[in-house]
């Protein structure tokens, strides 16, 4: 079983390999010009969704510095069970969804072979994320199709 927490780390290397740009204090990955962010977390909180697809912009650190780049797309990635009413806004909500995938992990803390996730996005980092986890043994469910999996 994968570490939920170093999820990412174990990805960062495929993304360099297929010559994406990874950096080492943030979960942002630079895929042929456009920035696509990895947001874990324990839990989906409606309001907290809605602050992380507002904001559009994150700070990579760049030496010493800091500096702005614009997100293209943004992956929230749940360890506990995504509320039904943060995917039926965000289905509700077509623009959005070219722009933000959602990924249920909560049913593999349950001994299940799957995770539940929403990816209508173009985002080559989302969708190699999928093979990453499917290489790993884990199938996906679509999240929006799935209600009685939804809590």
């Amino acid at each position: 079983m994968i570490n939920f927490w170093d999820i990412i780390d174990e990805f960062k290397p495929i993304c360099r390999f297929k010559g994406w740009k990874t950096f080492e204090h943030e979960d942002l990955v630079n895929a042929d010009g456009e920035y696509h962010y990895l947001v874990l977390v324990r839990q989906v909180h409606l309001e907290t969704f809605k602050r992380v697809i507002v904001n559009t912009r994150q700070y990579v650190r760049d030496g010493n510095l800091y500096r702005g780049v614009d997100v293209s797309y943004a992956a929230l990635i749940s360890q506990m069970a995504i509320p039904e009413r943060v995917v039926s806004f965000l289905v509700s909500k077509p623009p959005l969804l070219g722009r933000i995938a959602l990924y249920d992990m909560s049913p593999l803390y349950e001994g299940k072979r799957f995770y539940l996730g929403i990816n209508k996005t173009e985002s080559p980092v989302f969708r190699e994320f999928e093979d990453f986890l499917l290489n790993h043994g884990f199938s996906i469910k679509l999240l929006n199709e799935m209600p009685s999996l939804i809590r």
